[in-house]
């Protein structure tokens, strides 16, 4: 066994699904990586950075931030 399946948490031989909540929780992650990602690449930071970078940022940005930096790319 796996060590998530030896603590319970999952099966490596069984289909994780998300629920309609968890995939709408994924979207808005994905949405705000994405658009932190681009922003970051749009100043200059190399690709590959601007991505570690997002991934740190997008659970901690307000929604009010990222509002600003969609409507200053466009989106």
């Amino acid at each position: 066994r796996d060590v998530l399946g030896s603590r319970g948490l999952g099966d490596v031989y069984k289909r994780q699904e998300l629920t309609d909540a968890g995939t709408e929780v994924a979207k808005k992650i994905y949405e705000r990586h994405t658009v932190l990602t681009e922003m970051l690449v749009k100043m200059g930071v190399s690709e590959e950075t601007a991505a570690q970078d997002a991934c740190k940022i997008e659970h901690v940005i307000s929604d009010e931030t990222l509002g600003c930096i969609k409507k200053t790319l466009g989106k």
